[in-house]
């Protein structure tokens, strides 16, 4: 990263993208949207940087705090996330049992659903 201030990893412009189209469209984003990372923390109650978003929450078990909306005029209603807390940090492969299906019996989908 070639920034100079702490803040700089939550730029738009900074944020780890995979793809040449997700890389195309954060140029997009960035002139017609404010953007906000959601705010994440680890168990030590650290910021966690959205480049590191994806190695710290995939597979940790979280605590997810939002406000709930409800739209006046009709029977709506909407969400917004606030932030996220990290419970227990992600399972290692070597946590997990043999034939168990995975930390929590169940079977992780494959990566391209994310």
């Amino acid at each position: 990263m070639s920034c100079h201030t702490a803040d700089c990893a939550f730029l738009i412009e900074n944020w780890p993208v995979t793809t040449d189209a997700a890389l195309a469209e954060i140029g997009d984003f960035r002139k017609a949207y404010t953007v906000r990372p959601l705010p994440a923390y680890d168990v030590a109650g650290k910021l966690i940087r959205p480049y590191n978003y994806k190695a710290m929450l995939r597979g940790a078990k979280v605590k997810v705090y939002f406000h709930l909306k409800d739209e006046n005029t009709k029977d709506l209603f909407g969400t917004e996330l606030t932030n996220i807390i990290v419970l227990r940090a992600p399972y290692t492969e070597d946590s997990v049992t043999p034939g168990s299906g995975g930390p929590y019996g169940c079977h992780v989908l494959a990566e391209e659903a994310y």
